[in-house]
């Protein structure tokens, strides 16, 4: 049984495996970069073409190298726990005033402290209102130890129906549920669709939500 561990401050339970990432990480063009992680099982980089991932497990190091400017974002997974991080090649942040202003109109009482600790907070009520941030979250303005999102009942439920309308387009025999803060999934699925699932859910949730991997591959168990 996979057991929740914690991977420094880059890959933890209680962060998000949603948008915004964990965590920016800025790589100088034609260069490299390495961070020291207690543990990694995978990782894989959306476009290989900005950025090479290869992880060294004699070191414990995450091995970073640039390929050509650009952003890309990277998963990274250990004991079935699920990050996104997005990694900026040769580039400085981006942020968008006009997806901070439509978020604002669209969620009531949304308080934004730039220089905080926590920068944004909000209930999450409406589908307006997520839709919005999930927006505004593509901007290089906030990681997801920033946020305080609370969802009401109602909120928790559509973001589930949307977790599971993903699955269903992939054809993804798997099931979704909560689990205190997480998302767990749970089935038998190959590698290559499993990979393509959790990149799908990653980019469909918002918010400090764990994304608790539990599928099997098909021969799993197998003599």
């Amino acid at each position: 049984m996979r057991r929740s561990f914690v991977l420094g401050l880059w890959l933890c339970a209680a962060t998000a495996s949603a948008l915004p990432p964990d965590l920016f990480m800025d790589v100088p063009a034609q260069g490299e970069r390495f961070v020291k992680l207690p543990r990694l099982d995978w990782v894989e980089a959306e476009d290989p073409s900005v950025v090479d991932v290869e992880w060294l497990g004699a070191t414990n190091e995450l091995l970073l190298t640039a390929k050509k400017p650009g952003r890309t974002a990277v998963l990274l997974g250990a004991d079935g726990l699920v990050a996104l991080w997005l990694v900026r090649v040769g580039e400085a942040p981006k942020t968008d005033a006009a997806a901070l202003k439509a978020a604002s109109a669209a969620c009531k009482g949304l308080s934004y402290t730039p220089d905080a600790e926590v920068k944004l907070a909000v209930q999450v009520s409406a589908a307006a209102c997520r839709d919005a941030l999930h927006v505004l979250f593509r901007s290089d303005e906030f990681e997801a130890r920033s946020l305080e999102l609370v969802f009401d009942q109602a909120a928790l439920q559509a973001q589930l129906k949307r977790f599971q309308d993903v699955a269903r387009a992939q054809g993804a025999k798997v099931q979704l549920r909560y689990l205190g803060a997480g998302l767990v999934v749970e089935g038998t699925i190959d590698e290559k669709a499993r990979r393509k699932l959790l990149w799908a859910l990653v980019k469909q949730g918002i918010g400090r939500l764990a994304l608790d991997d539990r599928t099997q591959a098909p021969d799993a168990g197998a003599d």
